[in-house]
């Protein structure tokens, strides 16, 4: 129980860490914009029955091209980026002819529980004619394979250059000293898969053109026996291949060692393939591996590799420009961080299928390569052995963290990493992307651009759960198939939504990306249906069903849209004077208060136009006798100018306001508006602006509720209908105006 516990805080741990690591990867690597390439996997593990887990998760690698492969537009979808891997794997085309691999297992466990060995002791003959009758001679190549010779052929013409001698019983007794001088035209030489368990003395000698030599699968021991033979001596001068991989299926001996003296006279030697050992560095004496630039020691099917760990300078080989230690049983507590410290010209590093590495310690890794300048192909597929982590980091990658210094990625794949959600800024900064595998996940939208993806070729998005793509995605990859051939788009396996909704993405799909795909026999599906011409047959039924619903929703919103604007209209007109208030009233609010120095009148007259009396008499004896500087609606407001604005500007100008209040005044809507703004202003100051003077007798209920509620908070004065009380009237009403009150 405790141990449950354990591994799950360990992987809550990696959920914290994961980030971090990928970042530290990113730094360490992509700072000098080199990486092109990068897949990144994770395999679902636990610290429990590790070799089952560690053995069911090598079948899955085989059958992993079958799943993402199902399909007519799967094959078609990889096939640009299968050519670019073939390229990165074959390494020495003149040599292909030995890049042999073991088969499959048939059966991982047997029924006790008990490993089986998958790999044969000794090779599977087929049937076939015994002798050098069997051989088949083409040109100047001879094929000799499976033809159960236990010798090397002796009457072959000794003009031929290549020798295939792989798939047959040959042993050491057959393979004396000058064997091989009769074809001594050979540039390769394949013994691979016979009996052979040591290499004797000039056994190569006569060969002065041989550049391609390959011993894989056979039964020599990796000890000093093989590290102290001279046999590659002869070699010296032409050797540039070699396979010595598939020699030790005991790979925990502690006898075991890599042959550095061996090999060290190999000096044009640049393509090596080796089993790794168990915490061995691997040693270049005085340097003399000074060509080699291609080390591969990837084990299952292509040999036995159980590095286990790494020592600190683990590789003595500064040359060296491409190392493979996929499937090598990495793990991470045995990995030093300076393991790759001499590899400063390395260009493609593989670490796949090490599932005991994690993701950290990959992280850690990188911290050898820090001055590389070089590296632009980094894979690293299934290394994390606790569970799939990387989904809640690339969803948490706000700023695109994660890749933002791999400027220079062509390739990323992120296939099998139960990824439900993806952050819009995840890839921002990948602009010379030309593949991106994204398949076998939880998607249900693609949320992240790739518009910047100039490059891209390849957008793989099958076996997820997206019903369409937005919009905005259809959009960015018309944007960038403009003046090229499209990307290739694989959608297949998705429950594509088939409704009026989504019939525009369905019409796009068929008749834009992919226009010259063959849907036959392709699956694509509606919703979980497959069908079996695409979507040709779906949008046409569609298009009859939709189009009703689609006059009928052009009328329903035309008619609402009508209907809002009418009623927008009719509330505007309605409550326009109350609108006008309301905005003048928040332009008051945002509006500095004026000193009293530096009002521009000393008051606004608010009046209606028919009462003749404030034109004839009230206004200039206040200019003339008082000295006020009025400010008057009808004559002072500037031509132009909104009325509304007039008076806003009148009322925050003057520091006092006059509302002379009649009959006429109260029926006009436009000085009610100034009365309203005055009552504003006064508010705002904090201070007594309103002063009415009455011409007419009027009771309140005469008067508006808002009108009455004013005079009854204001100064107010009554113009004396007896003409000897009009001077001290004129007095009051001067001092009135000039009064400073403010309001407590």
């Amino acid at each position: 129980m405790a141990s449950k516990w354990i591994r799950r805080f360990s992987g809550f741990r990696q959920l914290v860490l994961i980030l971090a690591c990928l970042q530290f990867v990113s730094h360490s690597l992509g700072a000098y914009h080199r990486v092109e390439s990068m897949e990144i996997a994770t395999s679902v593990m636990g610290s429990d029955a590790e070799e089952l887990a560690y053995e069911i998760g090598k079948r899955k690698i085989l059958n992993r091209n079958d799943m993402l492969s199902s399909g007519e537009f799967s094959l078609q979808s990889t096939h640009l980026f299968s050519r670019e891997t073939f390229k990165e794997n074959s390494w020495f085309p003149e040599c292909s002819v030995c890049e042999e691999l073991l088969p499959p297992p048939e059966s991982v466990w047997t029924n006790a529980g008990h490993q089986n060995d998958h790999r044969p002791s000794q090779p599977k003959l087929r049937a076939a004619p015994d002798g050098e009758e069997c051989c088949k001679v083409n040109g100047a190549e001879a094929d000799c394979r499976y033809c159960d010779l236990r010798t090397v052929p002796s009457r072959l013409s000794p003009e031929i250059t290549r020798l295939l001698l792989g798939h047959n019983a040959i042993t050491d007794k057959s393979l004396s000293r000058g064997v091989f001088k009769r074809y001594s035209q050979l540039k390769l030489l394949s013994l691979s898969s016979n009996l052979i368990t040591s290499l004797a003395d000039g056994i190569f000698e006569g060969l002065p053109s041989l550049r391609c030599l390959c011993l894989q699968f056979n039964n020599i021991r990796m000890d000093d026996t093989l590290n102290s033979s001279l046999a590659f001596q002869p070699l010296a001068e032409s050797l540039v291949y070699l396979r010595l991989n598939g020699f030790n299926k005991n790979t925990t001996d502690i006898n075991m060692m890599y042959p550095s003296y061996a090999l060290s006279f190999l000096s044009k030697l640049k393509y090596l393939f080796i089993d790794g050992i168990p915490f061995t560095r691997f040693q270049n004496p005085q340097r003399k591996l000074h060509k080699l630039t291609h080390l591969g020691m990837a084990g299952f099917r292509y040999g036995y590799c159980n590095l286990r760990g790494l020592q600190r300078e683990a590789f003595e080989l500064d040359t060296l420009t491409h190392l493979d230690i996929s499937d090598c049983n990495l793990r991470g507590i045995y990995v030093d961080k300076s393991a790759f410290e001499n590899l400063q010209s390395l260009q493609s590093l593989k670490i796949s299928n090490n599932f005991h590495l994690g993701i950290q310690k990959a992280g850690e890794m990188m911290y050898g390569l820090r001055n590389n300048r070089h590296l632009t192909t980094l894979t690293m597929q299934r290394i994390n052995p606790s569970q799939n982590l990387l989904s809640g980091t690339l969803d948490g990658d706000h700023d695109g963290c994660i890749f933002k210094n791999l400027k220079r990625l062509k390739s990323l794949g992120l296939a099998l990493n139960d990824i439900f959600r993806l952050n819009p800024k995840s890839f921002k900064s990948l602009t010379n992307l030309q593949y991106l595998n994204i398949s076998q996940n939880r998607l249900h939208q693609i949320n992240f651009s790739i518009a910047h993806m100039k490059n891209l070729k390849i957008l793989d998005l099958q076996k997820n759960q997206i019903q369409s793509l937005s919009r905005q995605t259809r959009l960015e990859i018309d944007k960038i198939s403009e003046g090229r051939e499209p990307p290739l788009m694989n959608l297949s396996y998705n429950p594509i939504s088939c409704d009026c909704e989504n019939l525009e993405f369905l019409e796009w799909l068929s008749g834009t990306a992919l226009a010259d795909f063959d849907f036959r026999g392709a699956p694509y599906y509606c919703g979980m249906e497959q069908q079996a011409n695409g979507y040709r047959d779906v949008i046409v039924l569609l298009r009859r069903r939709c189009i009703k619903q689609e006059e009928l929703f052009a009328v329903v919103t035309s008619a609402s849209i009508v209907a809002v604007l009418a009623f927008a209209a009719l509330f505007a007109y309605r409550f326009r004077w109350t609108l006008r208030y309301w905005y003048h009233a928040a332009r008051l609010k945002f509006q500095p208060v004026v000193s009293p120095e530096d009002f521009d009148f000393d008051v606004f007259v608010s009046y209606s136009d028919k009462d003749d009396f404030v034109e004839e008499e009230l206004i200039p004896r206040l200019q003339d006798e008082y000295n006020f500087r009025v400010m008057m609606h009808g004559l002072c407001f500037p031509a132009g100018a909104h009325i509304t604005d007039s008076v806003h500007t009148a009322v925050t100008t003057s520091r006092k306001t006059l509302v002379v209040i009649t009959k006429n005044m109260l029926r006009s809507h436009w000085c009610n508006y100034e009365l309203m703004m005055a009552r504003r202003e006064e508010i705002r100051r904090g201070k007594q602006v309103l002063v009415f003077l009455f011409l007419e007798d009027l009771t309140y209920s005469e008067m508006t509720s808002n009108t009455a509620a004013y005079v009854q908070e204001s100064t107010y004065i009554t113009y004396p209908p007896e003409p000897r009380y009009r001077s001290a009237f004129w007095r009051k009403l001067a001092d009135d105006l000039r009064a400073d009150v403010t309001f407590s």
